[in-house]
């Protein structure tokens, strides 16, 4: 029989548990999710800081604010789980772009 044995006594062990008790156990990744967005915003402001130019920061954070609106916006209207994955891919990848040139900064930063 699939899906009897240990497995099941976690889920059942989490009936059994106050519901106060669940709700402060928030899982580390979900807080990550949950800060990632203001972790990207700070980024796009240090690079807008870095390269001394506000313009280039607000591109940053409005690029940072689409993506967010559009993975808003097709999670609501759009069945398609691919289609709702391709903002969350643009923002990560702007994202692990704005580390790059954040760290660039300083390294080339150290050298002269």
């Amino acid at each position: 029989m699939r899906g009897s044995g240990i497995g099941q006594l976690a889920p059942a062990a989490l009936l059994l548990a106050p519901v106060t008790a669940r709700a402060q156990e928030i899982p580390g990744w979900v807080a990550a999710g949950a800060l990632s967005p203001l972790l990207v915003l700070v980024l796009a402001v240090i690079v807008g800081r870095q390269r001394r130019s506000w313009s280039a920061g607000a591109t940053h954070v409005l690029l940072v604010l689409t993506w967010i609106g559009l993975f808003l916006l097709a999670s609501a209207h759009v069945t398609n789980d691919y289609l709702i994955r391709v903002p969350l891919l643009a923002y990560a990848l702007h994202g692990l772009l704005l580390v790059v040139l954040v760290v660039l900064h300083c390294v080339r930063g150290r050298r002269s």
